[in-house]
């Protein structure tokens, strides 16, 4: 019994190498959607607030399109992700940055064409 307990222990002792898989990691893409829906709504409040105070939000933008790029374009994690993620999710998440880096300038560039629009 003693032999047993010692060859049990031993044996859940030696480190194994780790087989976590790269999507649990990852974002899911609803998290990543209500980032994007976040950066266009902070972006409304603040063209309300001030013209042109909007573009504030574009940097978080591009910091989030730059940390998404270079995840999924990296040489190790790309392929992997779109193995265990597939296409759709990998299409998805640079639709999500873009929706959240130009949803953001758009919304800068509506605002003011309706603010000449009003002006006599």
């Amino acid at each position: 019994m003693r032999r047993c307990s010692l060859v049990t222990l031993s044996a859940l002792s030696v480190s194994s190498p780790a087989c976590a898989e790269v999507a649990d990691k990852e974002p899911a893409l609803g998290s990543m959607w209500g980032l994007a829906v976040a950066l266009i709504a902070v972006a409304l409040v603040l063209e309300a607030l001030r013209p042109r105070l909007g573009l504030l939000v574009v940097p978080f933008g591009l910091f989030v399109a730059w940390g998404t790029h270079a995840e999924l374009s990296d040489p190790y994690v790309g392929p992997a992700i779109l193995r265990e993620l597939g296409k759709r999710y990998v299409w998805s998440s640079y639709a999500s940055v873009a929706a959240g880096l130009l949803g953001p300038i758009l919304v800068v560039v509506l605002a003011h064409l309706k603010r000449q629009r009003q002006q006599p």
